[in-house]
């Protein structure tokens, strides 16, 4: 089980979180069945034709049957409305064919995973009916993109997973992401204690392997490797702690390797894949030779031996080469050399917005790494893609879902509108693969099920349908129309992130409730040093800024007023209210970073401007303090309905909660009694606002 340790050093359980996202309510309303849907309400039987010697669709029978009781559906052996499973009619994996008739409802396909993805699919189309009815017609559904992976955790390069975990993975978690569409998991290891401690690693993997099949997914080694780095590449002066062993371009090693490998996927047989990212830090060996072609042979020669080795202990076994970092050093150009130059079988993985840019504040900002408001994909994965796919090679995104790095104090950022075209943009590609949370680990949500969706076809026509399905599935067909107006003015908020690395990082957004105010300058203690620090690595000047963040506060409020207003339809249900603290507690964090912002120039111009204007404006930042104190009691009062709130996705840890929310309260309230009166008196004497050192 994995704990991790708040900064109040109380353990905060996240596995025990994940035991409670089984329980989502259901937005239903008896009603008479209409002309157009068939009746579930006198019970189901399901009806279990196909083949399944294994018993892999198991689980996915008992939660079809358990979502059925939580609606109030009975399961009956004899009687009620017939769900028939039966082997035919697709031959495409994941693949199948429902059809709803009055008297039964058939899903037909040519594998147990098309039998599991239709079984989940009917539990959606009971969500959209809000009810135990089914829509009378016939669909058929296939995968558009093939493999769709995460990880449950933010993932450390540095730890051994797979060494360190003692129990198993969380059932109800696993259910979850095979509901949402997820069809693979990654564990991180240390390849070099996995082949000192062979039997008891595989032993561990093994019973990974197979808890995870019975909910139809693979389990994908996650290891970081140099192996793109001849011996000699000055990388290992800059980064001599990476040189543990000999590097890759050695024959003995490659094999080694290789062996290793063929070990493992012969052990576990049930293993699916590995991904090798090339490097950590890559950015930091800038000593590195600029032209990539010895290195990309290096990597070809290696990823070939492991490939084959892998292929010949598992036929169905996946090699992901993620040359990550490398880019920072290399250049662009360069790595897109390399990206044909891999052997035909090896799929690559790219950020899908790394390297991308926007028009913002009248300049073109270029970013790395994942960015949730950044549409993408970026014209270097494009350009990625195309260059793979002449080879003959898959290629896998990684994007963010559900969390996000701009905002990663909340569970889930609301702006489906952002998956929408995310996974337009990539299907137009033929993206094979997704890796979704990265950095902030993933946690189910209605948008990680929306994007699973969306990884489907046949694809939404228009984003609106997409939005109008998703707000019916989770809150209520009455009002389904204002919930896709104000997830439409997150979206549109969202937008006006600024893009900037640094900002996203170091800046007040994700825990701006909790930063501490002073008029007068304290040293290294001083606020404003953590704004110019931020700022003095960022693109953005402070005006940009803040006319960026003034953007993003009002039109986020427009659809936080939106949820407000509907709130009191939903106060029987701990989940909507839940989420509409989330919504507003992301309001309330772009409110008080724009207000912390403001409250630095206004401060920079008592402190160092003259004239008797000083007492008005010193009049308004008191203003802005008692704000700053009105924010964090709002935050507080949040978190009481969603615990949840504040802790950071990708650390860990919580970056705030009630506790630390008073002590920043009560500090407001010391400074303004305290500080404001030293600062007044002198602007009233007409003297300058600090005294001279």
């Amino acid at each position: 089980m994995k704990k991790i340790t708040n900064k109040d050093n109380a353990m905060w359980n996240l596995d025990e979180k994940f035991r409670d996202v089984k329980t989502r309510e259901l937005n239903w309303h008896w009603r008479g069945c209409r002309i157009s849907e068939a009746d579930l309400r006198g019970g189901v039987k399901v009806i279990m034709e196909f083949p399944d010697p294994e018993g892999v669709l198991e689980a996915a029978v008992d939660d079809f049957k358990e979502f059925c009781k939580r609606g109030n559906i009975k399961v009956l052996k004899r009687d009620g409305y017939p769900i028939i499973c039966r082997l035919g009619g697709t031959s495409e994996p994941e693949s199948y064919r429902l059809s709803v008739e009055t008297e039964c409802c058939t899903l037909e396909a040519g594998d147990s995973e098309g039998i599991r993805r239709g079984l989940y699919y009917l539990m959606s189309e009971m969500m959209l009916c809000e009810g135990p009815f089914l829509k009378l017609g016939e669909v058929g559904r296939r995968p558009a993109i093939r493999r769709r992976l995460a990880h449950e955790y933010p993932i450390d390069i540095f730890e051994d997973e797979l060494g360190s975990r003692s129990e198993a993975i969380v059932d109800s978690f696993l259910s979850m992401l095979a509901r949402d569409g997820f069809n693979g998991l990654l564990l991180t290891v240390d390849l070099k204690k996995l082949a000192a401690k062979f039997k008891v690693y595989t032993g561990k993997l093994t019973a990974y392997v197979e808890q995870c099949r019975r909910y139809g997914i693979d389990v994908y080694l996650f290891c970081t490797e140099p192996i793109s780095f001849d011996r000699n590449c000055p990388v290992f002066e800059a980064l001599p702690e990476l040189k543990r062993e000999k590097c890759y371009d050695d024959p003995v090693v490659r094999e080694r390797l290789a062996a290793l490998m063929e070990r493992v996927f012969g052990t576990v047989t049930n293993l699916r894949g590995v991904i090798f990212r090339s490097l950590k830090d890559g950015y930091k060996a800038a000593l590195c030779a600029k032209d990539g072609s010895d290195s990309w042979k290096n990597a070809s020669a290696t990823l070939k031996l492991v490939d084959e080795a892998v292929k010949r202990a598992n036929p169905r076994g996946e090699v992901i080469f993620w040359p990550y970092e490398e880019v920072f050093w290399r250049g662009l150009e360069n790595q897109l050399k390399g990206a044909a130059q891999l052997p035909r079988g090896i799929a690559q993985m790219r950020n899908l917005e790394g390297f991308g840019s926007k028009q913002q504040m009248g300049e073109k900002r270029v970013v790395a790494d994942n960015w949730l408001s950044l549409i993408g994909p970026s014209v270097y994965f494009k350009a990625s893609v195309k260059r793979c796919k002449k080879a003959g090679d898959a290629v896998f995104a990684m994007l963010p879902i559900g969390s996000s790095l701009e905002i990663p104090t909340v569970r889930s950022m609301p702006v489906p509108s952002n998956y929408y075209r995310k996974f337009r943009a990539m299907r137009s590609l033929g993206i094979d693969g997704i890796v979704q949370g990265w950095e902030t680990g993933l946690f189910p949500s209605e948008m990680t099920h929306a994007a699973g969706l969306l990884a489907f076809d046949p694809f939404p026509a228009t984003e609106d349908i997409f939005l109008n399905k998703i707000a019916r599935m989770y809150w209520d067909e009455r009002f389904a129309g204002e919930i896709v107006t104000a997830w439409k003015h997150f979206s549109q908020a969202f937008n006006h992130f600024p893009l900037c690395h640094e900002f996203r990082e170091s800046g007040p957004l994700q825990d701006s409730v909790i930063w501490h105010l002073n008029l007068l300058p304290a040293g290294d203690d001083d606020f404003a040093v953590r704004i110019d620090s931020c700022m003095a690595d960022c693109e953005f000047d402070l005006v940009s800024t803040s006319r960026l963040m003034t953007k993003l506060t009002r039109r986020w409020a427009m659809g936080v007023r939106i949820m407000q207003r509907l709130s009191r339809h939903f106060r029987q249900s701990l989940e909507r209210m839940r989420e509409i603290a989330q919504i507003e507690a992301i309001g309330v964090l772009f409110e008080a970073g724009n207000g912390i912002f403001k409250f630095h120039e206004l401060r920079n111009q008592i402190l160092q401007g003259e004239g008797p204007e000083r007492l008005l404006k010193l009049k308004n930042l008191r203003k802005m303090v008692r704000d700053q104190i009105e924010y964090s009691r709002r935050m507080i009062m949040l978190i009481e309905k969603d615990p949840m709130i504040g802790f950071h996705f990708g650390e860990g840890v919580y970056r705030f909660n009630a506790a630390m929310l008073e002590e920043r309260i009560t500090a407001l309230r010391l400074m303004l009694q305290k500080e404001f009166p030293v600062v007044e008196k002198r602007l009233k004497a007409g003297l300058p606002a600090l005294e001279d050192d």
